[in-house]
């Protein structure tokens, strides 16, 4: 029963059936939650907005993530649920330091790349929007009095005989719940979370979700992003526009006259994997806008810029019935399967496929000034396709879950799975029954077999990454069903993808053909070679590394998008 003498399936079935049109509600809604009207158009929205024309904001950025079944708060609208008994649930740091020992295990199948690729893809997907304070920046919660703190703090108590942190007299961590977002009409009901960016694969991390980013990374002359363009004179090609505005904000120990890097996304600077991934992606437009300016001399700045991102934005299966939009679950547990891929340090290669160096993970956050020295991506693409990766399993290596931890400025950006798990209240029960089909996404046996309560169990931490993988796949079945769903679900809910209806028969065999491993052929500065399969390890008999200069790894033609119909 919640304060206001509402059952939980009143707050949860009822309360959104209330036409709020109808109410002063209507006054306050704000517009990209009101009805709009959409014009048909050959390119994306920059926020996803009118990618469904019957319902104009599914999928759209600040459009709130979906939920199949009810949430589980502890007054049934808001607060973060505690145990069945009533008592608090344990600390998510008790809980990383009895289930996630550093004992990983190579998987020597799988390289680095999948983990970086998988959280490049994410930073397209996800944005569970922050709460900030009254200057936007993030909230601290942890050096204010409980009775001051900001009411989104939920910070992680830390006990006093941790091994770890009892040698820094540390017993709190700071973490600030997401921001409460609003349903389509601004309708009642339990606390929904906030998607920031859109849910579409549609490369927003390299071009923004809104037009002011979006013109602040674009060159306007012949389709191109602005870069850095540092080492022409040495034959290299450019690297990330500099983030001159705030430079400080979004890292850390900044050197002079030295900045981070810019984007679509403001995660960039996260570590130096994923900014060396921005790198590749941001070249990859410019090399297609490029390659589209040879074949259509005519076309201009912005009609090469749209293509090239069409292009980008990777059946006739569309359904205006799907919401192609994030599911809480998600974002919040299964997608973030790739803190146990994580090795305790990143390697670089040379272009013979040598081992030069390896750097500890906790010293490449928010620091992604190595990548300013002259041909230096290179090897860490390099180091991407040759450091295997670590085994998905309830391991983690401490450089995550004790040393990424020492700088609060880390912390708000790489925040603890079990914290997230809990905020937007998923439970175990909702993530294994949310498809409708529990034969697809079935409860794990360790939820069966467990003496508390199945709604007790941690989904990432129990659950998602304790299960045994599936046959030929990285995660186990409760994570298969949940990233498999919510893929299956940006494909059919998505009008603009490129097997759908308003593509040129001639343009999908080509989007097809193409691989990772000729994206990282084309955009490096000088790799001889890669395994075809640019996410397995190489072996000569199951994934040879073939010639980057040669036509073993298909290229884009680019002839097919050829304008016929332009006669000079």
């Amino acid at each position: 029963m919640s304060i206001f003498g509402l059952s939980v399936d009143a707050i949860a079935h009822g309360l959104p059936q209330v036409d709020t049109s109808k109410t002063a509600i209507k006054e306050i809604c704000p517009t990209f939650l009101q009805p709009v009207k959409c014009e048909i158009s050959r390119y994306r929205t920059l926020s996803g907005m009118c990618n469904n024309l019957d319902n104009p904001s599914w999928g759209s950025a600040r459009s709130a993530m979906i939920r199949f079944i009810p949430p589980v708060y502890g007054d049934g609208i808001s607060i973060p649920r505690r145990s069945f008994d009533g008592s608090p649930l344990p600390s998510p740091r008790v809980v990383s330091l009895v289930m996630h020992h550093d004992v990983s295990e190579h998987d020597f199948g799988i390289c680095n790349m999948i983990a970086a690729w998988g959280q490049m893809l994410d930073h397209d997907l996800t944005r569970a929007a922050p709460s900030l304070d009254t200057r936007s920046r993030s909230i601290e919660c942890c050096k204010t009095p409980a009775d001051k703190r900001h009411y989104n703090c939920y910070p992680v108590d830390i006990p006093q005989d941790d091994p770890f942190y009892k040698f820094f007299d540390r017993r709190c961590m700071n973490f600030a719940r997401s921001l409460a977002g609003l349903q389509p009409g601004c309708r009642l009901g339990p606390r929904w979370q906030i998607n920031a960016i859109s849910a579409y694969i549609d490369g927003n991390f390299i071009y923004g979700s809104n037009e002011e980013v979006n013109s602040r990374l674009r060159e306007f002359k012949g389709g191109r992003l602005k870069t850095s363009p540092l080492y022409r004179n040495l034959g290299l090609k450019d690297l990330l526009p500099m983030k001159t505005v705030d430079p400080d904000l979004g890292c850390i120990a900044r050197p002079r006259n030295m900045y981070c890097f810019d984007a679509g996304d403001d995660r960039v600077n996260e570590q130096l994997q994923l900014a060396v991934m921005h790198v590749i992606m941001m070249r990859e437009h410019n090399r297609l806008a490029e390659g589209l300016s040879h074949v259509n001399p005519h076309w201009d700045d912005e009609t090469l810029f749209q293509e090239a991102r069409r292009i980008f934005g990777y059946y006739n299966g569309y359904s205006p019935k799907i919401n192609g939009g994030i599911r809480s679950a998600f974002q919040a547990s299964a997608y973030r399967f790739g803190h146990s891929l994580l090795p305790d340090v990143t390697e670089r290669y040379n272009k013979f496929h040598e081992r030069i160096e390896s750097i500890r993970l906790s010293r490449q956050l928010l620091q992604p000034y190595d990548l300013y020295k002259p041909g230096i991506v290179d090897t860490f693409i390099l180091g991407l396709i040759n450091q295997e990766a670590y085994r998905m399993d309830p391991s983690i290596t401490t450089e995550v879950t004790n040393h990424l931890f020492e700088n609060p400025v880390i912390i708000s950006e790489w925040i603890w799975p079990q914290s997230m798990s809990r905020e937007p209240g998923s439970t175990v029960f909702q993530a294994t029954t949310a498809s409708g089909n529990t034969a697809d996404c079935p409860n794990s046996e360790i939820t069966m077999s467990s003496p508390v309560s199945i709604d007790d169990i941690d989904l990432w931490t129990m659950v998602g990454i304790a299960e045994y993988p599936v046959p030929g796949a990285v995660v186990g079945p409760t994570f298969a069903c949940l990233i498999g769903e919510q893929f299956a679900n940006i494909r059919r809910g998505d009008r603009f993808w490129y097997e759908n209806h308003g593509w040129p028969s001639t343009y999908s065999p080509e989007i097809r053909k193409v691989r990772l491993a000729r994206i990282l052929c084309d955009n490096a500065d000088e790799m001889l070679t890669v395994q075809y399969n640019a996410m397995i390890m190489a072996d000569p008999h199951t994934n040879p590394r073939l010639d980057c200069a040669t036509d073993d790894i298909p290229r884009l033609d680019f002839s097919k998008w050829r304008d016929t119909n332009y006669k000079k």
